[in-house]
C-alpha cells in the first residue's frame, strides 16, 4: 500500500479509491451511470468559467456593449449600440503569426531515423520528414483543427489537442468549452486523473465502427449495447424492432440522411487514470436508458500524455488549468468601455449635426418641418430653433479612448506587435529593421509557449504513424498506406520509416518566429555571412529566401529543393568534368549549375597539379592538362563574381586562379623556350620542318587564351576593388551627413 500514488485517493469525482481492506479495484470507474454523473459533476463545476468564456466569445463574435432588449425597454432604442470589432481585429492579428508559422515552413516536422549507414540517415530523414508533412497537410481536417487549436490557445488561454482513437494518428482540437477537467488540476497532463468530452456524431459514423462485429469487439466496442444506443436515436420504438440490416443498406446507398429519423447521437468520452498509471477510455451515452459502456479501452494509453497535449498560455496566477486566461479575458473590460465610448461619440456626432427645434405647443409638434426658399429655410410658425453648443469630444472622450488604446497595447503586447508600427511616422531603413527585430523578440514569448506542446503533439502523431501493424482498414490507415508507398518510390526502406527516433522528433521552427517582417530581417542577416557556409548551406538559404518571397508551392520555379545528402549532385558532376577537362575536352558552363560547388571541386584538381609542380614534375608536362580546367573554372567564377554576398569567397577563388594562371604562364614560357631550342637545332634533330609550325601555332593560341583569362581575372579584381571603394566613400558620406545633422540639432538647441 505504501507505493500507491497519492492521486489514487477516493475523491468527489466518484472514482474508486484505495479500500481500507482488501485488494485494489481493477477499474476506478464503476459503471456507465457513474460516468454520466462524473461528467455532470465536472460540467456543473465549470458553469462560472463557462459563463465567462461565453461573454468573451460573444465579444469576439461582435455582440454590442448594451443589451438591445434593455435599451428598447428603457425607450433608448435610438442610441448607438455597436461592437466596433476591436477584439476581433486583435484576435485575427495575433492569429496571423500562427498561420504564418504553419505555411512558411516546407516541413512541419523533423523526423530523424536511426536506421541505415550514417551517410544515409540524413538523406532518409529528409525524405521521411517531407512525406510525413505531405500526409499531415493532405488530411482534410488538419487546417481546421490547427486553427481551432490556435484560436483556443490565443483567445481563451488553453487549447487541447487529443486523440479519440487508440491508434488513429489524426488529432482533434478542443477548448475548455467542450473538454472538462477536474477543478484544481495543475497545468500538466500527468496531473490529471480524469478528463471528459462530449461529442455529437452522425449515426453512420458510429455504425461504421461496429459494422464488423468481430473486429469491433476486439477493439473494445460492445456491439449489442452500441446498437441499442443507436436505436434510441431513430424512429423505432425499441431495439428489438430496429432493422440493422436495413440500416446497413441505407448507409451503403447513402440514403441515411434522406430518412425522417434523427441522424446524430451525443456520446460522452471519459479517460480515467488507473492505479498503475495507464489510462482507460470509456464511451457512454449522454442520456440515460443505456446503462452499459459502449466502448471500453483497457490500457488505451500508456499515460495521459499519449492522449492529450495541453496548450496553456502560461500558467496563469495559480498554475491551475482553470486559472489560465487568454487574450479575450485580458481585453474584455477595455473593449467594453471602448465600444461604449465610441457609441457615445456617434450619438454626439448625430446630435451635433442635427437642427434642434422646440415646438411652442403640442399642436405645433405636428407641424415640424422646414420650408426651403432658394438659399433660405423657414421654420414653421410656433417652432423655435434651439441654439446648441457642440460637445468638445477632444477634451472629454478622445483622451479616454487614447488611454484605453494604450492599455490595450500593453495588455496585448505579447500577442501582437502592431503597436510598434502604428505611430504614423516615416522611418529610415535602419529604424524599420530595428523595429522588425523588436517585433520578433516580442512574439518569441508567445510562440515558445506554443511550440513546446506543438512538439509533443507532432511527436505523438509520428509515433502513431510508424506503428508496424497499421493497416488500411483502420482509421487513418489509407493515408499511412499511401505514405509508405511514396517512401518506397523515393527509395526509402520501410525499416528507416519505422526506425524514426521518436525522442528527437520535433516541429520545424519558422524563420522569423511567425513574423514575415522578422523573417525578412533574419534572412537578410544570414545573407551577409553566407560566404562561410558550405555550398548546400548557401543553397538552402537561397531556397528559404525564395520561399519567403513566393511561398513553398512557387519556389520550385526558381530554385529546386534538394532533399539529398549534404554533398550535392553537382559535386559528383564536377568530379567527372575534371577527368574530361584534363584531357583537353571543352565543357560548357550552364547558368543553373551550383557554381560554387564546381569551383571548389575544380580548384582542388588545379591544386593537385600545383603540388606536382612543386614536387618536381616538369611544368611543361602539366600545362596542357591544366589549361582546359583553368578556363572552365574561370567561366564558373564569372557567374558568381557579381553577387555582393559572396565577395570574400569570390576573392579567395580569384587568388587561387591567379596562382594557377601564373604557373600556366610559366609553363607556356617554358614550352616556347623548348620550341625555340628545337628550331635552332639541326634538321636531323629538329625532324620534319612541316610539323614544327603546328605545335608553335597551338602554343600561341594557348598563350592568347591564357592572357585573355588573366585579363578577365584582373578586371574582376579591379571591379571588386572599385565597388569596395565606392561603398567606403558612401559610408563616409553618410557619417559626415549624420554628423552635420547632429551638429545642426545641437546648435539649434543652444540658440
Amino acid at each position: 500500500m505504501a507505493n500507491i500514488p497519492a492521486y489514487a485517493v477516493t475523491n468527489a469525482l466518484e472514482l474508486q479509491g484505495i479500500p481500507v481492506e482488501g485488494e485494489l479495484p481493477t477499474k476506478r470507474l464503476k459503471d456507465a451511470r457513474t460516468g454520466r454523473e462524473l461528467f455532470e459533476t465536472l460540467r456543473r463545476a465549470d458553469e462560472e468559467n463557462a459563463k465567462t468564456r461565453a461573454k468573451v466569445q460573444a465579444m469576439f463574435d461582435g455582440k454590442p456593449p448594451y443589451d438591445p432588449a434593455q435599451l428598447i425597454k428603457s425607450q433608448q432604442s435610438y442610441r448607438c449600440n455597436l461592437n466596433f470589432g476591436e477584439a476581433e481585429s486583435l484576435l485575427e492579428y495575433a492569429m496571423s503569426g500562427y498561420v504564418d508559422l504553419l505555411n512558411s515552413v516546407e516541413d512541419l516536422v523533423y523526423t530523424p531515423t536511426t536506421w541505415g549507414e550514417p551517410n544515409e540517415r540524413e538523406h532518409y530523414s529528409a525524405i521521411i520528414s517531407s512525406e510525413i508533412t505531405r500526409t499531415i497537410r493532405e488530411w482534410p481536417q488538419f487546417y481546421f483543427n490547427f486553427l481551432h487549436l490556435c484560436t483556443q490557445f490565443v483567445g481563451h488561454g488553453l487549447g487541447i489537442g487529443h486523440f479519440e482513437d487508440r491508434f488513429d494518428w489524426r488529432f482533434r482540437a478542443a477548448g475548455q468549452s467542450d473538454f472538462l477537467i477536474p477543478r484544481g488540476s495543475m497545468a500538466s497532463e500527468d496531473e490529471m486523473e480524469v478528463a471528459c468530452a462530449r461529442r455529437t456524431y452522425p449515426l453512420h459514423e458510429i455504425w461504421s465502427k461496429i459494422r464488423d462485429a468481430q473486429s469491433a469487439g476486439d477493439a473494445g466496442w460492445d456491439v449489442d449495447v452500441t446498437r441499442k444506443a443507436l436505436s434510441t436515436c431513430t424512429d423505432s420504438t425499441s431495439a428489438k424492432t430496429f432493422e440493422f440490416e436495413k440500416m446497413e443498406t441505407e448507409l451503403k446507398n447513402n440514403d441515411w440522411l434522406s430518412t425522417a429519423r434523427a441522424t446524430t447521437i451525443t456520446l460522452i468520452h471519459l479517460w480515467v487514470k488507473e492505479f498503475d498509471g495507464t489510462v482507460t477510455h470509456y464511451i457512454v451515452t449522454e442520456k440515460g436508458g443505456v446503462n452499459e459502456f459502449l466502448y471500453t479501452g483497457d490500457g488505451f494509453l500508456g499515460s495521459m500524455q499519449q492522449g492529450f497535449v495541453m496548450f496553456p498560455y502560461g500558467l496563469g496566477t495559480n498554475s491551475h488549468y482553470h486559472g489560465i486566461r487568454g487574450l479575450g479575458y485580458k481585453i474584455f473590460s477595455s473593449i467594453q468601455v471602448s465600444n461604449r465610448l465610441r457609441s457615445q461619440l456617434v450619438d454626439g456626432a448625430m446630435l451635433a449635426s442635427s437642427v434642434m427645434l422646440q415646438p411652442g405647443s403640442e399642436t405645433d409638434f405636428t407641424n415640424v418641418a422646414l420650408t426651403y426658399y432658394g438659399a433660405y429655410a423657414v421654420v414653421a410658425p410656433g417652432m423655435t430653433v434651439v441654439p446648441q453648443a457642440t460637445p468638445n469630444f477632444q477634451n472629454s472622450v478622445i483622451p479616454v479612448l487614447n488611454d484605453m488604446g494604450s492599455q490595450l497595447q500593453q495588455r496585448t503586447g505579447q500577442y501582437t506587435t502592431q503597436s510598434l508600427f502604428d505611430t504614423g511616422k516615416e522611418r529610415t531603413r535602419f529604424e524599420v529593421a530595428a523595429h522588425m527585430e523588436a517585433a520578433s523578440k516580442l512574439s518569441i514569448t508567445a510562440l515558445n509557449l506554443f511550440y513546446q506542446p506543438w512538439d509533443r503533439l507532432v511527436r505523438e502523431i509520428v509515433r502513431r504513424m510508424i506503428r508496424p501493424d497499421y493497416v488500411k482498414d483502420e482509421p487513418g490507415g489509407e493515408a499511412i498506406e499511401f505514405l509508405r508507398y511514396r517512401l518506397q518510390l523515393a527509395g526509402v526502406p520501410l525499416e528507416a520509416f519505422q526506425g524514426i527516433d521518436i525522442g528527437n522528433v520535433r516541429a520545424v521552427r519558422s524563420v522569423g518566429a511567425g513574423s514575415p517582417a522578422a523573417r525578412t530581417v533574419a534572412l537578410g542577416n544570414l545573407r551577409e555571412i553566407m560566404s562561410v557556409y558550405d555550398p548546400v548551406g548557401r543553397h538552402n538559404l537561397l531556397r528559404d529566401a525564395t520561399v519567403a518571397e513566393v511561398g513553398t508551392t512557387q519556389a520550385d520555379r526558381y530554385i529546386k529543393r534538394d532533399p539529398g545528402p549534404r554533398q550535392p549532385v553537382d559535386a559528383k558532376i564536377a568530379m567527372l568534368e575534371n577527368d574530361a577537362l584534363v584531357q583537353g575536352r571543352q565543357i560548357p558552363v550552364m547558368q543553373e549549375e551550383l557554381h560554387l560547388v564546381h569551383i571548389e571541386i575544380h580548384l582542388e584538381a588545379l591544386g593537385q597539379f600545383i603540388e606536382q609542380e612543386q614536387e618536381g614534375t616538369p611544368i611543361e608536362d602539366l600545362v596542357p592538362r591544366m589549361m582546359a580546367l583553368y578556363e572552365h573554372t574561370v567561366a564558373h567564377l564569372e557567374f558568381v563574381q557579381g553577387d555582393v554576398t559572396m565577395q570574400e569567397q569570390v576573392a579567395t577563388y580569384r587568388q587561387s586562379l591567379q596562382q594557377a594562371g601564373e604557373i600556366i604562364s610559366n609553363g607556356m614560357k617554358r614550352l616556347a623556350k623548348l620550341q625555340r631550342e628545337q628550331q635552332q637545332a639541326g634538321p636531323e634533330e629538329q625532324g620534319d620542318p612541316s610539323q614544327a609550325a603546328g605545335p608553335a601555332e597551338g602554343e600561341m593560341k594557348m598563350q592568347s587564351k591564357l592572357e585573355e583569362h588573366q585579363l578577365r581575372l584582373q578586371m574582376m579584381s579591379e571591379s571588386h576593388q572599385l565597388k569596395q571603394n565606392i561603398q567606403i566613400q558612401n559610408a563616409q558620406l553618410k557619417r559626415s551627413l549624420a554628423d552635420a545633422d547632429k551638429a545642426r540639432d545641437i546648435m539649434s538647441n543652444i540658440r
